[in-house]
């Protein structure tokens, strides 16, 4: 549709040519869009990283074996995260390594920091407490800058529209009759 579009529009051999291109590029771009529903997923988990972070480190201070704190926060946090951390509790209850345990949460981009810290924690054999609260206040802090970030945006997306209305009318009434009036003055 798009392709048909474009040929009607510019017509001739170029409107042809940019159809052309148009149908063979659209499904590969199509293609390469991420799927909403995985995006929404992942965000979702983002965002619940943080807090769920801090409620492990409540459950380990509070003397929880790391399990039983992964299971009861996973319980209670609900959305995406709770399937995962299901899935890293049960693996902890079979004896698994916390490294090995948290390793396939670790597909997850916004789990990556998460099974890092997992593992520099069981390499230097440190308590994962305190490395948890550190983490979850990083997470905090980089949700806050992305947010900033996308505030910043909107100012940007806001001035756009209005200097493509004001730019055209600017010119047309400000440009355009002094360059006449040049013009004019050399012409006569």
């Amino acid at each position: 549709m798009a392709g048909l579009g474009l040929w009607v529009s510019v017509g001739g051999v170029l409107g042809l040519v940019l159809a052309l291109a148009a149908m063979a590029a659209l499904p590969r771009l199509i293609a390469r869009l991420p799927d909403p529903g995985t995006a929404a997923r992942l965000r979702r988990i983002a965002d619940d990283v943080p807090l769920t972070l801090d409620l492990i480190t409540s459950c380990l201070r509070a003397g929880a074996p790391l399990s039983t704190a992964v299971r009861a926060v996973g319980g209670e946090v609900g959305g995406p995260l709770s399937a995962v951390l299901a899935d890293v509790a049960g693996h902890l209850d079979l004896g698994a390594a916390p490294v090995v345990a948290w390793r396939r949460a670790g597909e997850l981009p916004p789990l990556q920091p998460v099974v890092e810290t997992v593992i520099r924690v069981g390499d230097s054999g440190a308590a994962l407490a305190p490395a948890f609260a550190q983490l979850a206040a990083e997470e905090r802090e980089r949700a806050r800058r992305a947010q900033e970030v996308a505030v910043r945006r909107i100012g940007v997306f806001v001035v756009i529209p209005l200097g493509l209305c004001f730019l055209p009318a600017f010119l047309l009434i400000g440009v355009v009759p002094i360059v006449a009036g040049l013009v004019s003055g050399l012409l006569i």
